[in-house]
């Protein structure tokens, strides 16, 4: 099981059906952000691309081949769904988001794999990493006005990212490494999800998150324990399955006197 979490080429494919189910499933609002669609679509091709080229080391024009591929089927496929549509200008997103993945890699390989880990290298920050990241993400779902089918959909991609990547830095940082935040953002989207996305509900999840993740009250230290990347997400995860139980209780109570 380890030996298959650091290998990407495992994720890379994994990726890339994730990209294949969003395609049949209809569209909904993303973001408040005007074409956030084709940030996405470069986006997730980006590092669809990295995880491609760290897989298959000796074969990256082939796999810039295949991922350009994996776009243009995507988009053929749309076009035989009622509610979707080929997209020549999704698909262009697609191909500049795989060829700067692959120059990207090219030119700074394992900095593209940090890049994830540390949430845009967020985890490099010396003090508070961790809270510094998950902040940063509430942040980014209020003021961008991610919507909960965005954030739900992140919330997978990243958790089975997550997995790999910290993995694979934990073999290159040590155990458990503090700069790895990935988990910890992919936890506080747990505590917040299916609320409303206001600011007090948002720093309210937050708060919750982080006492569990720090005071690590059972069943968070069992899952802790788990081997490699699993143990890294799995512990931030249930305590952000914690905080969103305690965040919904509470809301319960003040829904009818407050209106948050």
């Amino acid at each position: 099981m380890t030996k298959i979490l650091k290998d990407f080429r495992y994720i890379a494919w994994i990726f890339a059906f994730i990209f294949f189910v969003s395609a049949v499933v209809p569209a909904g609002h993303l973001a408040s952000v005007n074409n956030f669609d084709k940030l996405l679509h470069f986006t997730g091709f980006f590092f669809l691309m990295v995880f491609f080229m760290k897989g298959y080391e000796k074969n990256w024009l082939k796999m810039l081949i295949v991922t350009l591929a994996i776009g243009f089927f995507v988009e053929i496929v749309q076009a035989f769904i009622p509610y979707r549509t080929f997209s020549m200008e999704d698909f262009l997103a697609d191909a500049v988001g795989a060829i700067t993945g692959y120059l990207a890699f090219r030119f700074t390989g394992d900095l593209t794999i940090d890049f994830v880990g540390t949430f845009g290298f967020i985890g490099k920050i010396p003090v508070g990493p961790g809270t510094i990241a998950s902040f940063v993400f509430v942040l980014l779902i209020y003021y961008l006005k991610l919507s909960e089918s965005f954030v739900g959909l992140f919330l997978i991609s990243a958790t089975i990212v997550g997995v790999w990547v910290s993995s694979y830095l934990e073999d290159k940082w040590g155990d458990d490494p503090k700069s790895v935040v990935i988990d910890e953002v992919v936890g506080v989207g747990t505590a917040i999800i299916f609320h409303r996305f206001t600011l007090p509900v948002l720093l309210t999840g937050f708060v919750f998150f982080r006492f569990f993740d720090i005071v690590k009250p059972w069943p968070i230290k069992y899952f802790e324990n788990l081997p490699s990347g699993l143990g890294i997400m799995a512990d931030d995860i249930v305590a952000g399955l914690l905080a969103n139980i305690l965040l919904t209780f509470l809301l319960s109570g003040l829904i009818n006197i407050s209106g948050i």
